[in-house]
């Protein structure tokens, strides 16, 4: 229900989509509200699905370390959550907050992180052995690595996000926190199961940002680094490369 209200209010701050106005079904007016994304895209990139299209808009100009325009992060959140069965289907209870994506891309493939719903460094400071969600993780043809190897798409979740006739395959990764048996704190990423696939240490961080996470990416020759920042307070770097 709180998502739905999420993609109500969105979609009554964009020119010409007053719900109040159309009378569509609520997934065609958000349809509506990337299309223009769409019909932006090359030809040749729009068999890769309107999610691909709206992770590399605006890549041909951009270097590989450089964020996503706000409005494609967000038209990308509102299209994944379309389905929301399988957007809150994750090994942890999760509740993303879709109005504060982050995106990130390089040729070709993308990368979208979620905060979850009133994330803080509250969060983090009464984080104990139990895990706490932080969000979720959104990536294109992508997988972390573990153990210097690429996570097998089989121990991931891949979601099939459908908008209309365009369609992509993306891995969905729920986001946890909890403390170590050293008492430190560290990041979860969960596959399909109730383990998680990898932990990274967070590192502690003193700096100001404008959403509750942060994305960047360092683009190397076969893979790329992650960092997240989270809620201006830690930082976890993790190794991603294509799926094999």
């Amino acid at each position: 229900m709180r998502l739905l209200l999420q993609h109500r209010r969105f979609l009554s701050t964009m020119p010409g989509m007053n719900t109040r106005k159309y009378g569509l079904p609520l997934s065609s007016r958000i349809f509506a509200a990337g299309i223009g994304a769409f019909r932006a895209c090359p030809r040749r990139l729009r068999g890769a699905g309107l999610i691909a299209c709206l992770l590399l808009a605006g890549l041909g100009v951009a270097r590989a370390q450089e964020q996503l325009p706000r409005e494609n992060a967000l038209k990308g959140a509102f299209i994944v959550s379309l389905n929301l069965k399988e957007m809150l289907n994750t090994p942890i209870p999760t509740d993303p907050d879709v109005k504060r994506p982050v995106a990130v891309g390089h040729e070709g493939h993308g990368g979208m992180v979620l905060p979850e719903a009133k994330l803080s460094a509250e969060t983090f400071a009464k984080a104990g052995k139990d895990v706490t969600p932080v969000g979720q993780l959104w990536m294109l043809k992508l997988v972390p690595i573990s153990d210097g190897q690429p996570l097998p798409t089989s121990k991931l979740r891949v979601v099939h996000v459908k908008s209309e006739d365009n369609e992509a395959d993306v891995v969905c990764c729920a986001l946890g926190v909890r403390k170590d048996a050293d008492g430190g704190l560290e990041l979860l990423i969960y596959g399909k199961d109730k383990e998680p696939v990898l932990r990274v240490p967070l590192k502690a961080l003193s700096a100001p940002q404008e959403n509750p996470i942060e994305m960047s990416a360092e683009a190397r020759d076969n893979s790329g680094l992650v960092t997240l920042k989270l809620v201006g307070k830690y930082q976890a770097s993790f190794t991603v490369t294509e799926p094999f």
